[in-house]
């Protein structure tokens, strides 16, 4: 799979994860490193809120990369995810992070903050 592949695959998670909280993603997102970071974050948080915690795979080391995020899309291990988020603890975790989401699209760094959060 190549790196465009993998952004479009990611850009259509982030797709579809606003789409449980019936809202859109911010208008023209760079899907990068970072935006697949802070994308994993949000997800973690989002099942951790929707007791769905132990069907979220985790990414080597602790942080995702556009390659990890795309490979799981891929395998559809992330599939089984969405059924089990709660739609509040999306639209809450949106709320959190979507200006950090912006922010990495825009490759602001945030240096070791998205690196501790997805390690824990």
């Amino acid at each position: 799979m190549t790196t465009e592949d993998q952004a479009e695959v990611v850009r259509q998670l982030i797709k579809r994860f606003f789409a449980i909280a019936n809202m859109d993603p911010p208008a023209g997102l760079q899907i990068n490193e970072g935006v697949a970071a802070v994308f994993a974050v949000m997800v973690q948080e989002a099942a951790k809120c929707s007791n769905a915690f132990n069907y979220v795979p985790r990414p080597p080391l602790g942080v995702a990369t556009l390659g990890w995020l795309g490979s799981q899309a891929a395998r559809a291990a992330l599939g089984t995810v969405w059924i089990r988020l709660s739609r509040t603890c999306v639209v809450q975790v949106i709320r959190n992070w979507r200006s950090k989401l912006e922010m990495a699209s825009n490759n602001v760094s945030y240096g070791r903050s998205v690196a501790m959060l997805s390690a824990a």
